[in-house]
């Protein structure tokens, strides 16, 4: 495996940011479950969740610039 292929295959483990959601599980307070993924979060935790799936993209960016720039 190479450096692409390597980076190709971390990039399939993205981490949903749960952009849509189902707020109405439980009383509609404290869960939320997502539209695109089906997992079940608490809605307290959501823009953490949201922060580092931005994060996530944006180091997953930068590794590909830098791959880019070294071939």
């Amino acid at each position: 495996m190479d450096y692409k292929e390597a980076l190709a295959y971390i990039s399939r483990y993205a981490p949903c940011a749960h952009e849509s959601a189902d707020t109405s599980c439980g009383n509609g307070k404290i869960w939320a479950q997502c539209d695109n993924c089906d997992a079940v979060f608490l809605q307290m935790n959501w823009d953490n969740i949201k922060q580092e799936a931005k994060t996530f993209d944006e180091a997953i960016g930068i590794l590909a610039v830098m791959i880019r720039n070294n071939d």
